[in-house]
């Protein structure tokens, strides 16, 4: 992954937006509630957002309790169609 928020792939560049931290506090209750349904704990809980952009997602759901997430600086279209 890379920090600077530059794709590793041909993007548009208004597909490229963060979510604010603030967005994931609000959303931290319903992703704890998933882990509870499952039997797991929220740190445990597995989170996949394909959506790149410049890679803030897994820091902010890192803090609000959220640490097994996979969004990698990739394709994710080019991803399945390759898969």
């Amino acid at each position: 992954d890379t920090t600077d928020g530059i794709p590793s792939f041909p993007a548009e560049e208004a597909d490229h937006a963060e979510t604010p931290a603030e967005a994931y506090q609000h959303l931290a209750p319903v992703l704890s509630f998933v882990a509870s349904h499952l039997g797991i704990a929220p740190g445990k809980l597995r989170i996949y957002d394909p959506y790149y952009c410049a890679g803030s997602v897994k820091k902010h759901l890192a803090s609000a309790g959220f640490a097994d997430v996979y969004n990698r600086n990739e394709d994710f279209y080019k991803a399945q169609t390759d898969n």
